[in-house]
């Protein structure tokens, strides 16, 4: 299929999915989806999702009083119904919108409900983060388990404009899907940099990519910083976004072992606890 421009059509983002907790930064991630949505002329999904434990023991039926599951149950029906107000609230008056939540635990349920989405955004959740509160959710399941592309926005960012974008790249099969899940945003930016991640090998890549890149109308251009071999990789791909004015940085999310307590890599695991800049991860 050939788009208008005479460039292979890439999937834009008709539909994006928004996880909603009941922290402080919600309501700030909302707004954010809801003017990407509005950038993109996008349908806005609110999720949000609970698991309620059950009880260790067997109840006796002693008693009129509601049991423990009833009171957990009536407990995560208030939370959603908190949780379903402040994404409307935030995401005002737009006509496309829509609200999923269930009872189960929150990143799987995320990931079901992702098959009806083409972005799913989550907020950060580093160690000195503001806490998520109630119903939130940890990004590195939703990134590893729900097929779809997934921006990770810091607390409290409000917008995103991607006039200017970081590719981190590393010659993987998850840097190549982020490339390719992030070309709705890549096609409206102004600048691109593709730059390699130090321990990659293949030199070429990033040349590759610009090239592909370009073929796509894209502006891109390589850039190597040969002379930081000692900064941590996460340290010098968020100091070429600052140098840059990027506020996007595109990688993949790959991992140096496929059991699931080693699954991220270094660099991934770093900017999922530290950075500064909203990250489109792809898994």
């Amino acid at each position: 299929m050939q788009g208008s421009n005479g460039n292979l059509a890439n999937a834009d983002y008709a539909s994006i999915m928004v996880a909603v907790d009941l922290g402080l930064a919600a309501a700030a991630r909302v707004g954010l989806a809801g003017r990407l949505a509005d950038r993109f002329s996008s349908h806005l999904i609110g999720v949000a999702a609970k698991a309620i434990p059950t009880p260790l023991y067997f109840e006796t039926g002693v008693g009129t009083g509601p049991s423990i599951m009833e009171l957990e149950e009536k407990r995560a029906n208030e939370e959603f119904a908190q949780a379903e107000k402040l994404f409307r609230d935030a995401a005002g008056s737009r006509n496309s919108v829509e609200w999923r939540q269930a009872s189960r635990p929150s990143a799987f349920f995320i990931c079901e409900q992702a098959r009806a989405a083409d972005l799913v955004i989550v907020g950060w959740h580093g160690p000195i983060d503001p806490p998520q509160g109630n119903l939130g959710v940890g990004p590195a399941d939703v990134i590893m388990q729900c097929g779809r592309p997934v921006l990770v926005v810091p607390p409290m960012q409000h917008s995103i404009f991607a006039e200017r974008v970081v590719i981190a790249w590393k010659d993987s099969r998850e840097a190549r899907r982020a490339v390719a899940d992030s070309m709705t945003f890549l096609k409206q930016a102004k600048e691109v940099f593709v730059t390699l991640i130090r321990d990659d090998t293949d030199a070429s890549g990033p040349d590759d990519v610009v090239a592909h890149l370009r073929r796509h109308a894209i502006s891109a251009e390589p850039l190597i910083h040969a002379g930081r071999i000692t900064r941590d990789p996460a340290d010098e791909i968020l100091d070429i976004a600052a140098e840059k004015g990027a506020d996007l940085v595109v990688c993949g999310a790959y991992g140096h072992s496929r059991m699931r307590e080693w699954v991220f890599g270094g660099v991934t695991r770093a900017l999922l606890n530290s950075s500064s800049v909203a990250c489109l991860m792809s898994h």
